[in-house]
């Protein structure tokens, strides 16, 4: 009888069949063949149809080729879907972690290791003998297939390869015969590697060559999707690597069955999925909810209960899994028999809806998560339709797809929700045919921005997700983000699952994976690379109390575990002995519970303890490691000194435990030189202990979680912006360059005015300025926190790649969230809302990118205002507004490299000031004195005495709040008025002049200041909360005033900056003059500094503010001064001079600052020639006057001709405007500068 396979087999029958399926075996293990699957496991089933024949040639290479490339039916290639699992994954099981095939199977490694956990991670099955034969099945299948990954090459988390075309991929003869030995075993392999009842459950898995019927083949189904080995004689051939998983799951549940547990099997593997599930939900911060639940339905395998979302929504979770009823052996992923289950979860969820907002307390919206996991059978429940949805925001999925996204999402508790109802809301005109799992359109959401904007064609009205368009991606992402695999755990005989602590496997620091997203009940840190594993771990918290120095225990452990990461290539041959003495080390760290650690100023404390004690098990591989309070002194400061100390004695300790005739032959010399290799004296440090009072704004006590913008936000409001122009008539396409000042300013910004002015009008006023404050407040400490630890972070990981583009993505993300912070919280103060809304998550996500938009669009505005870059705008047929800024992009993309790489050096020069110890306080200077009395002419107030008040008003906040401070306006003038010894009605000036105040109309700021002065997108505004940090409002008929101490101690310190940098907007003649001085003091020491780098350099002769040349003065033709040079440098080697010109100039961050800039750089004014010009007719005086100068430096004049002229213009930071405009005069940075100087040393 001719069936699907029947020509394949007549061609494969002229050639020796065991080398035919050794070679279809053997290519199925090239991640180049994973999307090849299908056709290579239909030749396995031909060739192990046939009867064994030695007799038969081997197929040749061009052979083999031919018939997999050519002879294969079409139907299979057609079948076939891009791959969507990792080439191989870790799974662990008893005695260690095994690298498995997960195959072509749907989720096929989940459903093993929750088997697993249902088996052997509960109580006693009724029947122990199905524990027994589940151990020995289990066990064999693990061990074979990770024997395969070590004969072929392949590690955990191996990724299938794209390849171009459809073909088979055949390598090399060589390559070839390699493959086909690593599926090859003999009866004495199997042997060495297996016990016997091992080997007699493996038989469950195994068909003699020939025994294969192919009659009923089909892609699904087929002898060996459930008996993957082959057996000749006394030889195996795993002839389907990657059904090896599916085909132990099938046996196991068979074995249930066998053994009547089946329903026991069904209920714990629900259990354990819950537990997933819960875990995967606790992940992104969406914890249980202990609300009651109505009476169960009747649904086996069943679970619900409800989790936390946002402060007014929840989720309502049901999770259901494979009852194992009805179970067909011989059709592995078949369909999974529901009846009528669809109806009856449709009936719960309405129930469930009904119930909850029934209640008093009811939420104000919900979220339907119907998780659905099978064992590898297929079902279909179908709710709703495509174009209507069962419920407004209802999810269905796996709980394999559930933790995929929340590792990917990790913390991040409105995932699913936005989620939800992005794709609720494109359903509303599109409609979405998805019959390949959620994670492939999660997949899509979450690269179009999380959001479902495709392209910026026209909205689409039917969207097909296709397999393979994404959800391999989202796996394998994940797999290389934890690294999840199994490793001997710090108690002898017990194994345990780890995943990476920093997100790279190349950074081999893992925790236990249990502990990933939770609440750890202790420390647990394992270091792999060096012989054998290492545990740093803290004592199992018994109480609230212990648990509060887990911070510090992380911290500690952390260390402890990057510097021996470090050291691992230095001392990994000199513990190479241990291996054969211990199974792990460990060290165990214990901190007494002292208030101590908890003091602010704790680094100060010189107390008398020793700093930390070491003693050494050796018998047991132990370091017991006791770190008192007092270490802190001995950290703290800006080098790692302390660290180098606490190191060095690990060390010492660790050698200690090589066998005597070892231990001797490494000297203390050889550690001193491990610690002087991979951790110098310097920044390269782990532990920062700082005192807050040093820095305020690093304080993280009781602070919300940092919070960034929202990208599914921001998408949405642009969709939202579309629809409303398209609504106003403006038609798709380009719009006129006379237009987009006004669309921008009078459509765009004024939309998105109106939905900030809407949402923040339907607000309660209690509690909202304190949300607003408080999550600003955790903005600032992350920033500080960023600027901070930048140099560490480089210095310790230079060696990764990324760590400079992350760094630099982070800056971004926590400028961009604190300038739209800032703005929400003036608008908010300025608007006083009385709504009924409770503030939530959801809304503060909709605030900032509100927020973002209007900012980011008003800088657009002004760069088309300013000509600074020719954007064009178009509405596109998608409905969105297009902007082509590719010009400005360019050059922020050019620019933005070149100013960080200075803000490293910056940060770096200032790591120093965090650990400063002197606590005396500095006498007042004469510049100080002159700020002052002009500030009282200027404000009707000093400078000093306004930050004497904002440090009073901190020191209360350090008493009241941490975090959000708030009180009556009177009491804080009370306090005030005692403290500072002020009269009354000079502290409430003072305040007065430093608060944000309600007012009726946002839009009309009071006198006086100006318009500009409320535009978000300019910096260094007058009437902004960074120059008034108090904020005032009315409630309950009570004036109150709020603010957040590292909000005030910025404030303080961008006072400071305006004033001592020259940048203060001043009214006064007499500020106007003060700050005239500082302006040219600063130039002066900046000059001072740049010929100092100059100088280091001996081969150079520098020369400073040159007027004039011997006699001869700088002037131009018509005998007009052109001022002085600013700086000579001469390099006498290369016949080079270089002529300098310094500027010290602020930062330009605004268009309109920028164009002020090229303005004095590039175009001058009709008084002022710009300084490029100047520049550079003092340098055609020079070319004009060579030979003079050369004579002036007394230089040989025999060369004069080959001598060169390099113009170069110095600022103190680095500059956007010269990428915008082209400067014909080279322009760089200090930064830059010393950068190029050592280069040239």
């Amino acid at each position: 009888m001719r069936c699907l396979l029947s020509d394949l087999v007549d061609d494969l029958s002229a050639y020796n069949p065991e080398d035919m399926l050794l070679a279809v075996a053997g290519l199925q293990l090239m991640p180049e063949n994973a999307d090849r699957t299908l056709r290579l496991e239909a030749v396995a089933h031909a060739a192990a149809s046939l009867p064994e024949d030695n007799k038969k040639p081997n197929v040749s290479l061009s052979k083999i080729k031919n018939i997999l490339n050519t002879k294969i039916p079409p139907f299979l290639t057609h079948a076939e879907d891009p791959f969507e699992n990792p080439f191989t994954e870790e799974l662990s099981f008893i005695g260690g972690s095994y690298v498995v095939f997960p195959g072509a199977a749907v989720e096929s490694t989940f459903v093993m290791r929750h088997l697993l956990k249902a088996v052997f991670f509960s109580q006693e099955f009724s029947n122990p003998n199905f524990i027994t034969k589940v151990r020995d099945l289990i066990s064999a299948v693990l061990i074979l297939s990770d024997e395969i990954a070590r004969r072929t090459g392949l590690e955990r988390g191996s990724k299938p390869h794209e390849t171009k075309g459809q073909k088979v991929i055949v390598p090399k003869s060589n390559d070839l015969a390699h493959l086909k030995e690593t599926v090859l075993f003999k009866q004495c392999d199997l042997d060495l590697l297996l016990n016997k009842q091992e080997i007699l459950m493996l038989g469950r898995l195994t068909l003699p060559l020939g025994y294969v019927n192919i009659t009923n083949y089909n892609v699904e189904n087929g002898d060996l999707i459930i008996h993957p080995i082959v057996k000749i004689g006394d030889k195996f051939i795993v002839a389907i690597p990657g059904m090896l998983l599916s085909a132990a799951r099938n046996e196991l549940v068979r074995l249930a069955i066998e053994n009547e547990v089946v329903d026991e099997l069904a209920e714990r593997y629900c259990l354990a999925v819950s537990n997933t599930a819960a875990k995967s939900l606790e992940y992104l911060k969406n914890k249980f909810y202990p609300i009651a639940l109505p009476d169960l339905p009747d649904i086996p395998c069943f679970k619900d209960g409800f989790f936390t979302l946002d402060t007014d929504k929840i989720i309502y979770t049901m999770i259901i899994t494979d009852p194992l009823n009805n179970y067909d052996f011989e059709d592995v992923n078949g369909e999974w028999p529901n009846h009528d289950l669809a109806s009856k979860i449709q009936n719960r969820l309405i129930l469930i809806e009904n119930y909850i907002f029934g209640m008093d307390t009811a939420p104000n919206e919900i979220i339907f998560l119907v998780l659905v996991q099978g064992v590898g059978r297929m079902i279909i429940l179908g709710f709703g339709s495509p174009s209507e949805p069962l419920l407004p925001h209802f999810l269905e999925m796996s709980v394999a797809d559930l933790e995929t996204i929340a590792v990917l999402e990790a913390g991040e508790r409105l995932t699913l929700w936005k989620y939800a109802c992005a794709a609720s809301n494109v359903r509303e005109d599109t409609r979405i045919m998805n019959c390949f799992g959620e994670l492939n359109e999660f997949h899509l959401y979450r690269e179009s921005g999380y959001s479902y904007y495709i392209n910026d064609g026209q909205r689409p009205t039917a969207l097909m997700i296709s397999p393979g368009s994404g959800a391999g991606v989202l796996r394998q992402e994940v797999i290389n983000r934890l690294d999840c695999h199994a490793v001997p755990y710090y108690e002898a005989g017990y194994y345990t699952e780890v995943v990476a602590l920093h997100g790279s496997k190349d950074i081999p620091i893992y925790i236990q994976k249990h502990h990933l997203g939770g609440s750890a009940p202790q420390v647990a840190i394992a270091i792999e690379g060096l012989p054998l594993i290492f545990w740093i771990i803290g004592p199992k918290y018994g109480d609230d109390d212990q648990r509060r120095l887990h911070g510090l225990y992380v911290q500690f452990a952390d260390a402890i575990g990057y510097w021996l990461w470090q050291f691992t290539p230095s001392i990994r041959s000199m513990l190479q002995p241990l291996q054969s003495c211990y199974t792990r080390l460990l060290i165990r760290l214990n901190l007494p519970l002292d208030e101590a650690w908890f003091r602010n100023k704790l680094r100060d404390e010189k107390l008398g303890d020793t700093p930390f004690e070491i003693s050494s098990d050796s018998p047991n591989g132990i370091i017991d490691m006791k770190l008192q309070p007092s270490i802190t002194f001995l950290l703290g400061n800006e080098n790692n000194g302390g660290e180098r100390q606490l190191m060095r004695q690990i060390l010492i300790a660790l050698m200690g435990f090589l066998p005597d005739n070892l231990s001797v032959n490494i000297p203390i010399e050889i550690i001193d030189a491990v610690i002087d290799k991979h951790m110098p004296l310097g920044i390269k440090k782990k532990l920062l202990f700082i005192n807050s009072g040093v820095a305020p704004d690093l304080d993280t006590r009781g602070l919300p979680t940092f919070r960034k913008l929202q990208k599914a936000d921001i998408n949405e409001l642009l969709d939202e912006l579309g629809n409303y122009l398209l609504s106003e008539g403006l038609n798709v396409g380009k719009i006129a360059d006379e237009q987009r000042k006004n669309i921008l300013n009078f459509k765009v910004v004024k939309f998105y005015y109106r939905e900030l002015e809407r949402l923040i009008a339907s607000l309660q006023q209690e509690g909202l300025i304190e949300w607003l404050i408080a999550h600003h407040e955790a903005i600032i400490s992350n920033l500080s926190v960023h600027k901070l630890t930048t140099p560490t972070r480089i210095a310790c990981l230079e060696s990764e790649s990324n760590i400079v583009p992350l760094i630099r993505n982070e800056f971004e993300e926590n400028t961009s969230a604190a300038v739209a912070s800032r703005f929400i919280i003036e608008y908010v103060v300025a608007r006083n809302p009385a709504g009924l809304r409770p503030m939530s998550y959801s809304v503060y996500d909709r605030l900032q990118a509100i927020a973002h938009h209007i900012i980011n669009f008003g800088f657009m505005s002004d760069l088309i205002y300013y000509e600074l870059a020719d954007i064009k705008l178009n509405l596109l047929p998608s409905g969105r507004l297009g902007t082509e800024r590719d010009q400005f992009e360019k050059a922020r993309e050019s620019y933005l490299p070149t100013f960080l790489a200075g803000e490293v050096v910056r940060r770096t020069r200032l790591f120093g000031h965090y650990w400063g110890t002197d606590n005396s306080v500095p006498e007042k200077t004469e510049l100080a004195n002159r700020i002052d009395e002009a500030a009282k002419i200027e404000f009707g107030i000093s400078i000093t005495d306004l930050l004497d008040l904002m440090t009073e008003a901190r020191t209360i906040g350090q008493e009241i709040n941490p975090v959000v401070v708030c009180l009556p306006l009177n009491d804080l003038i009370d306090y005030l008025e005692k403290q500072l010894g002020w009269q009354r009605k000079r502290v409430s000036d003072a305040i007065d002049l430093l608060s944000l105040r309600p007012r009726s109309d946002f839009f009309d700021p009071p006198t006086p200041y100006k318009k500009t002065d409320i535009f978000p997108w300019r910096f260094n505004r007058s009437l902004s909360y960074i120059r008034l940090p108090f904020l005032i409002r009315n409630h309950d008929g009570t004036t109150e005033v709020l603010w957040g101490n590292r909000h005030l101690y910025d404030a303080q310190l961008n006072l400071i900056g305006l004033c001592t940098s020259g940048r203060l907007k001043a009214k006064s003649t007499e500020m106007k003059r003060v700050l005239s001085e500082i302006n040219n003091d600063r130039g002066r020491k900046f000059n001072d500094t740049i010929i100092n780098a100059f100088k280091k350099n001996s081969g150079f002769i520098v020369k400073a503010n040159i007027k004039k040349i011997g006699a001869k003065r700088l002037q131009d033709s018509n005998g007009g001064d052109l001022g002085d040079i600013d700086i000579l440098v001469v390099n006498t080697k290369k016949r080079r001079l270089k002529i300098v010109e310094c500027k010290d100039l602020a930062l330009a961050r605004t268009p309109h600052e920028m164009s002020i800039e090229i303005k004095n750089l590039f175009e001058g004014s009709r008084s002022k020639r710009p300084i490029v010009e100047r520049h550079q007719r003092r340098v055609d005086w020079i070319r004009k006057n060579l030979k003079d100068v050369l004579a002036r430096l007394d230089l040989e004049l025999d060369h004069v001709g080959k001598w060169k002229i390099e113009l170069l213009i110095i600022v103190n930071i680095e500059l956007m405007t010269p990428h915008i405009r082209k400067s014909p005069i080279r322009v760089l940075s200090l930064a830059e500068l010393e950068r190029e100087l050592v280069k040239q040393k």
